[in-house]
């Protein structure tokens, strides 16, 4: 579960740069105005989001069967006690109750990440302007590490279970959290919350989107927009 939470976070964090860049470059280069005479501003989010999904899927598959390639070919020549450990290792991450919660943490953090880095990148004309939005994200980021050293030590910490009910570390923490026992209900509530804020961020970040790609909106505009979408400061005005 430690390996797969650190693979969850790592291959988040590499593809979501992906659509941050590509989405800052469309920007600068004046390329949305082309790209919305074509296609509507939902299709081409969700087109985003897809499209650099099936690549990280890709690359996915890619690791696996070369793995197992590997073991086949090779497998005799590896000392049997290591190659003891790396079927009991293969055969945890196989195991259904581990690996589906895990497919489905790494969709849902994906969409959730993605859509507010694709956010971001709409609002940005340069890198150094995302870089100023994206420090605190690699700060939010950094602290699911923090929580795979915290599980190597004691997997059934208070901290742990606390914080795997904050929606943006749910993704990476609920997989540290499936081998101590984790009761089904507990499960399905963590898996529901991620999809509640996947879907709240997703709605959250097409508004953001639309303001930037459609409007022009910059940096500097991300605190009048976040005023206008709370209801008290709507009403106010």
């Amino acid at each position: 579960s430690i390996l797969m939470a650190f693979l969850l976070w790592f291959l988040i964090f590499s593809v979501v740069n992906y659509l941050l860049m590509g989405t800052i470059e469309e920007r600068s280069n004046k390329i949305f105005d082309s790209l919305l005479t074509s296609v509507k501003l939902p299709h081409m989010l969700a087109g985003k989001l897809l499209a650099v999904l099936a690549v990280a899927l890709t690359l996915m598959s890619v690791w696996a069967i070369g793995t197992a390639v590997m073991a086949t070919v090779f497998g005799q020549m590896i000392d049997p006690g290591i190659r003891g450990i790396l079927l009991q290792v293969v055969g945890a991450i196989a195991r259904p109750d581990l690996l589906i919660p895990a497919l489905l943490s790494f969709v849902l953090g994906y969409l959730m990440y993605g859509s507010i880095f694709l956010a971001l990148g709409s609002l940005c004309d340069t890198i150094q302007e995302a870089q100023t939005l994206m420090t605190p994200l690699i700060v939010m980021l950094m602290v699911p590490m923090f929580m795979i050293t915290v599980a190597i030590s004691d997997p059934e910490s208070p901290i742990l279970s606390v914080m795997s009910w904050v929606p943006v570390f749910t993704p990476f923490l609920l997989i540290l959290r499936i081998p101590t026992g984790l009761p089904l209900w507990e499960i399905s509530g963590l898996l529901v919350l991620m999809v509640a804020a996947s879907l709240t961020v997703l709605w959250l970040a097409s508004r953001v989107y639309r303001a930037g790609a459609v409007h022009g909106a910059g940096v500097g505009d991300v605190g009048k927009m976040i005023g206008k979408m709370l209801p008290g400061k709507k009403a106010k005005a």
